[in-house]
Parts: C-alpha cells; structure tokens; sequence
C-alpha cells in the first residue's frame, strides 16, 4: 500500500551515509536500446566503497514496455495533482484538480476505470465534480484508500469519497493522514506557532463529526513538519521530518509506531540533507523509505524492519537528468516513475540491477516538479500503472514486465 502523505512541510528518514560503507548505486541511463516506441531497457551499476556486481536486468522482468497508447482524459484547463487508487471491486479511481475559475473556489474531480491490468485501453466512467471551495488548492496533494475515501490537503484539508459528491469534511488546521485500512478513520497532527511541538490525534471516522481522540503530544525535531503514515499488519509506522523549503532547521527526523493503544519513538535520524521528495511504503516483512534530495536528486531507498529500524544500505538510483517522482512497491524492489525535460522514465530495482522504458512525450507537461502516481497490478505485480498531468488532461499509461524466455 501507498503510504500517506500530506504536508505543511517535507518528511525524512535518512541515516548519514559512511565514507566506508558499501553502498549499490544503480544508475539509470539517459539513453537506451530501442524497444516499443523507441523505449528502451537496460541497466547499469556503480559501488561505491568497493565490492558490487555486474549489472544486468532484473529477473523477472528482463524488458519492460508500453502497453498501447496512453489513455487521456481530458481536461478543459491543466489539471493538478492526477492521483490513482486501486478500490475494493478492482476499478481504479482518478482523482485530480481541475484549477479554479475564480479565486479561492477549487473543484475536486474524480472518476473510475475498468480494471486497467486487463484488456488495454480500460472503459472510463463519468466525472462526479466535487466542490472544495477555500481549500486554496495551489499545490495540491491527494492520498486515498480502497474504500474509495480520499483527502485532497494544501493550505487546508478535505476529505472526501469518490462516491459523494461534495466534501465530506474540512479541516482549517494541522495535517490530516488517512488510517490505511478500508473504513477506518482519520490521524490529525497539528503543530505549534514555531512547528517543534506536535499534538498527534485520531478521528474514528473519516465523515462523522466525532470528537477526536488523543494520541500523542511531543516535541518534535524538525519545524515546517510533514508526516507520513504506512501500515503493517495491526500496527503503523509514523514519519516526521523537515522541508528542503523551511530554511533554519537541522535536518533531522522523528520515527514513530502507533500500536493499538500506544505510540512508541523507534528512533531519531540525523539527515545528510533536507529531503525534496520522499515516500514511506510498506514492503513484505517491514518499510520503505525512500528520498530525493540535493545535490544531487537521486533516489535513495532505505529498507527498514517491521519495527522502523533501519535494515541495511540504501540503493540508490541517479537521477541522470530525471527526477524521481513516483515510487511504489514491486514485488521485493521497487518501481520508480521519474520526469525530465527528456520525458518519463519507469525504471524496477531489485536492488542489484534495474530495468527501465522511457517515455520520451509527456504532452506537455505543464508541471514538471508535480508528483506521479504509480500504482502496481496484474499478475505476481507485472504491470505498472502511472498518471501524469498533461496540458490536455490527465494521461495515464501501463508498462509491462517479461521475463526472458529460456
């Protein structure tokens, strides 16, 4: 599952790299061999500290290619923030911003898909238009779940439910985490004045107006916080950090556990870097943590145990002219979807090697720094979904893995 992320700020989990450690560095190339519509999959390695492997693609999925034409669904302005979610009867929800006519008032589109991990191009279901009047939706973040309950987060919060118009429920303050399970309720967290103390609060339902209860007070390392949220099994794993954008603060974050009946600090890291981007992704047996960050904006993703703890070396993929801005569980790796000035790429680590299909037409798209989203499906995880903003709309593309044939 995704993890979720709303934010008045930018979170972080990162351990401070040691000159002597021995740390993979997959790097993804600018330039590919040719493939489907000029895609191409290929891989190369570098180690730093010593040791490491010839690279190869990843087994399992020796090529990754496009599946048709991109599905668009158009919009009559740029719209912001495309989010994909996989809901309970196998459809996908589309979520997105359509910019606002007049200032400050914001709509929230969504719609469905067929199961788009079958037949290619997928039937597309009508637009239910969501008022989210003074939610200032500038830079918009949406995270949803299976149940088809959505937050849409900015300045402000809403949340909403793909099968109700309107807005289930505004919040004016703090920063708003769905709980991951189908039907469960809603984390607030709100910080002070400066944004070192933080009060962490649960609403047993996503739209009723119940008082909350009472979690957590602390104070925190980091001001201009960000929070994320990623489950597994019974128990959650909560991230706080700092923003790359929130000058004068050490980089530093907090690590927590939100059992059934208690939070617990596993740990606080001292960061290399204020993070630009990150994600916290549950992976079987514990945690992804995954983050970009300057100089460099390459991806580094730290595996953490079922308790938060950090579980080895970070792989680590360069950016080579691309940004990573989508990342998702792939069966025991991950799969990566990065924008440039060159177009998307998709690559698949498995922590050794890498296969990738680059897209070199986004459509225009007219937010570069704007966040995809991937979602995996299909048979033992083979294909991989991503949306993306375009000047025409919201453009959705699948990309399929093959094994190499004995």
């Amino acid at each position: 599952m995704v993890a979720m992320l709303f934010s008045r700020g930018r979170v972080a989990i990162v351990c401070v790299l040691s000159t002597t450690a021995c740390v993979e560095v997959m790097v993804d190339p600018s330039d590919g061999a040719g493939g489907a519509g000029g895609a191409g999959s290929s891989s190369t390695m570098a180690t730093v500290g010593g040791g490491g492997s010839t690279p190869h693609t990843v087994a399992g999925c020796d090529t990754l290619e496009w599946v048709g034409e991109p599905l668009l669904i158009e919009v009559d302005a740029p719209p912001r923030g495309a989010h994909l979610t996989v809901l309970e009867d196998g459809r996908v929800g589309v979520a997105y911003i359509r910019p606002p006519d007049d200032v400050p008032n914001t709509w929230v589109r969504t719609l469905k898909i067929g199961d788009p991990f079958a037949a290619w191009p997928p039937a597309v279901g009508s637009a239910a238009e969501h008022s989210a009047e003074s939610l200032y939706l500038e830079n918009p973040s949406i995270d949803s779940r299976s149940d088809g309950t959505f937050v849409v987060g900015d300045q402000v919060h809403g949340i909403f439910d793909f099968d109700e118009v309107g807005i289930l429920r505004r919040f004016d303050d703090g920063v708003l985490v769905l709980e991951p399970r189908a039907g469960g309720g809603v984390y607030r967290a709100r910080s002070d004045a400066m944004g070192y103390m933080v009060a962490l609060e649960y609403f047993p339902s996503a739209g009723l107006h119940q008082e909350p209860t009472a979690l957590w007070t602390s104070p925190i390392s980091a001001s201009c916080p960000e929070f994320r949220l990623a489950p597994l099994g019974s128990e959650l794993l909560l991230v706080v950090g700092p923003e790359s954008q929130c000058g004068g603060q050490a980089p530093v974050t907090d690590v927590l556990r939100l059992g059934s009946d208690r939070v617990s600090q596993v740990t606080v890291i001292d960061l290399p870097f204020l993070p630009v981007k990150q994600w916290l992704l549950s992976r079987p047996g514990g945690y992804w943590y995954a983050v970009t960050g300057e100089p460099d904006d390459a991806l580094r993703a730290f595996p953490l145990g079922p308790t938060g703890e950090l579980a080895g070396d970070p792989w680590v993929l360069e950016a080579a002219d691309r940004s990573a801005r989508g990342v998702a569980t792939w069966r025991n790796g991950l799969a990566v979807a990065s924008n440039g000035a060159d177009g998307a790429r998709i690559a698949v680590l498995d922590g050794t090697n890498v296969t990738y299909v680059s897209e070199p037409d986004l459509g225009g798209m007219p937010f570069p720094d704007g966040d995809l989203s991937v979602i995996i499906g299909g048979s033992q995880g083979q294909s991989i979904l991503v949306a993306y903003q375009g000047n025409e709309g919201v453009r959705i593309r699948r990309a399929d893995c093959s094994a190499r044939s004995e």
